[in-house]
């Protein structure tokens, strides 16, 4: 089940470390597979990627609104 957070009694929602995920090498075959299904699950997902900046920029856009989140030669935020 996708993780949920824990609920605050004003409507808050919080998440925990338990929330996020880090997958390396998350820009080509099983690592890309792996990026689409948690984002799209709900987790917050941290992608690392060396050479491949272009793929993974691609796969942050596509992911858009969903909490993923590259680290490489840059960081940058969805």
């Amino acid at each position: 089940p996708a993780p949920g957070g824990t609920p605050d009694p004003r409507g808050i929602q919080r998440h925990t470390m338990a929330d996020h995920v880090l997958i390396t090498g998350g820009a080509h075959r099983l690592g890309q597979l792996l990026v689409r299904s948690f984002a799209q699950a709900g987790w917050h997902v941290w992608c690392h990627y060396a050479r491949s900046g272009d793929v993974a920029h691609a796969l942050q856009q596509e992911l858009r609104g969903t909490g993923l989140a590259l680290l490489g030669n840059r960081l940058a935020q969805a």
